[in-house]
């Protein structure tokens, strides 16, 4: 779709969940650095920290219709990231 770059989270989140799974992509690329960072923030190396991010993405894809019940309008790495890094967070 395009002009994807210019859409909100949100308004990114409602593609994907009525049938644009391929929108998902674009959240993914929006946020790749932040969560990278986060997650090597807490394990100080980068290919665990690749897999922490990877592992988040997927949880926040497997959750966006829990989430967008919840109220939650925007991809809150930080928090997907703790989730993971965490246990029990």
């Amino acid at each position: 779709m395009f002009g994807t770059a210019k859409l909100t989270d949100d308004q990114l989140v409602r593609q994907v969940l009525t049938g644009h799974g391929d929108q998902y992509r674009v959240l993914v690329e929006r946020y790749l650095s932040l969560a990278h960072a986060l997650a090597y923030a807490h394990t100080g190396n980068h290919a665990d920290a690749e897999d922490i991010a990877q592992e988040a993405f997927m949880k926040a894809f497997l959750s966006l219709n829990s989430l967008r019940e919840a109220g939650v309008e925007q991809m809150d790495i930080a928090t997907l990231i703790e989730w993971v890094c965490i246990p029990g967070a």
